[in-house]
């Protein structure tokens, strides 16, 4: 993580560059993770995931964005500037 907004969104440094090199992107497969618990589903909008729950955006950096919908991901995650993020694609074990 390498910036967190007001929000308590979690911002990472994870291009869709670095994505696309290591995992097909268009399999839902992918796992993110951050500190074990998955982050929820790369989706293209907040709105597609409920109140309260986790997802995952790729933001106007263009690079992978953690929050939690109408609450904060840093609470959520327990996460501050430096946590680390995994991914997996879940059929491929990459």
């Amino acid at each position: 993580i390498i910036h967190i907004d007001r929000f308590g969104n979690l911002m990472s440094n994870l291009s869709v560059e670095i994505l696309r090199q290591y995992f097909k992107m268009e399999a839902s497969g992918l796992k993110i993770k951050i500190g074990g618990k998955i982050a929820g589903p790369l989706v293209d909008s907040y709105s597609r995931c409920s109140k309260g729950r986790s997802g995952c955006v790729l933001n106007s950096w263009g690079c992978v964005e953690v929050f939690c919908r109408e609450d904060s991901a840093e609470r959520h995650f327990k996460s501050r500037i430096g946590t680390s993020i995994t991914v997996n694609e879940g059929r491929s074990g990459k």
